[in-house]
């Protein structure tokens, strides 16, 4: 019994390292702005009151802040895809869940569901192969999680550099 539940115990452990390791985008909307400018992206950041309240007009319902960062693609790197990231701060967690259920909904089986359809379109010969690769890439590359009162949606190297 003992045995069990230390076993239980560590599992417990290692799930929670797992979610804090994942859920690394600041909760301060000027501490992602600065890692996204230190780490060399072009950054727009505002909130609500911005603009006299204005700028509260094109964010989401309940979004207090948002960042947004995109770093466009090296000459020498293999991939010709920009690094993009754009986090909405929220007054609470529910209104956080329920922009995150509209936009992007199961994010996991949506990639999945795009996968299919990509692979379709190649095998139906209306891709060639350097497009299938480049979209295949931009699929796996992205990522959108909720955490809290936060929304990220992205590529995951922007995602670290806002992190």
């Amino acid at each position: 019994m003992k045995k069990l539940v230390s076993i239980i115990a560590v599992v417990a452990l290692v799930a929670i390292v797992a979610t804090l390791l994942v859920a690394c985008v600041p909760t301060d909307p000027a501490k992602a702005e600065a890692n996204l400018k230190e780490a060399g992206y072009t950054v727009i950041a505002y909130d609500k009151d911005d603009a006299l309240g204005l700028a509260g007009i094109t964010l989401p319902d309940g979004a207090t802040n948002v960042v947004s960062g995109t770093k466009e693609a090296d000459e020498d790197s293999a991939s010709l895809i920009a690094e993009t990231v754009t986090i909405y701060y929220f007054e609470s967690s529910d209104k956080a869940k329920a922009y995150f259920d509209k936009m992007y909904g199961d994010f996991d089986a949506n990639q999945d569901e795009a996968k299919a359809e990509l692979k379709e379109s190649y095998d139906a010969g209306d891709l060639d192969k350097d497009e299938y690769d480049a979209m295949l890439e931009m699929i796996n590359n992205s990522k959108a999680k909720r955490f809290g009162k936060i929304v990220y949606a992205g590529t995951k190297a922007a995602i670290k550099a806002a992190s």
